[in-house]
């Protein structure tokens, strides 16, 4: 059986139009960063979450992308997750604003949405062309990436997860009488972390090629 073939689209004249969403997005972001200061003891700008006193890296990646791709600027909103825990060997997927350090237990759950952390910092990369930087970032993803392995791959070969950090939470498969549970996410195989987990894995390839 041979695979579809999907037309290539060839958007020309358009661009501004295109990115026009992107702008509008991306200017307000301004007014949800949390800078370092008297009231937060982060080592860099990132923008609040849902919670209070809460940063997460979900949030921090789509906003740096948002700004990457939009061309507003190339400054990144997941500098306060690397700096925050590099003696453990991963990026944390919360980040307490008051304290500055990981804002859950440890575990599954301190764990980030970390393909979405990587395909940020490929793309920050691509724009700045900062070699020390992404090999920083490049030894804490990769950690994760081995983590994964050897935790949340599952025996039928694919891949489970920590429903909270991947934002999947709330969907119906993970809640029992209208309740969510988040073992059973915690203790099956699902597409969104497979498919997070290519884009991961194409990603991490392209920067060990590179370095």
């Amino acid at each position: 059986m041979q695979p579809p073939v999907f037309p290539a689209l060839r958007i020309e004249g358009e661009e501004e139009l295109l990115l026009a969403p992107y702008r509008a997005a991306t200017s307000t972001m301004a007014e949800a960063l949390v800078h370092p200061g008297v009231e937060s003891s982060l080592k860099a700008p990132a923008l609040r979450g849902l919670q209070p006193d809460t940063v997460e890296a979900w949030d921090a990646a789509f906003g740096t992308l948002g700004l990457r791709w939009a061309n507003l600027g190339v400054y990144s909103a997941t500098d306060s997750f690397y700096c925050a825990l590099q003696p453990q060997g991963f990026v944390p997927s919360q980040l307490s604003v008051s304290r500055g350090e990981c804002n859950l237990p440890e575990g599954d759950r301190a764990r980030a949405a970390a393909p979405l952390v990587a395909m940020a910092e490929w793309e920050l990369f691509k724009l700045r062309g900062d070699r020390e930087r992404l090999a920083h970032a490049f030894e804490l993803l990769y950690a994760d990436f081995q983590w994964r392995e050897q935790n949340q791959r599952r025996r039928n070969g694919l891949l489970g997860g920590t429903a909270a950090p991947y934002r999947l939470a709330s969907t119906g498969r993970f809640t029992l009488g209208g309740r969510i549970v988040p073992s059973l996410a915690n203790n099956s195989s699902w597409v969104d972390a497979c498919g997070m987990y290519a884009l991961n894995l194409r990603v991490l390839s392209e920067m060990a090629l590179l370095l």
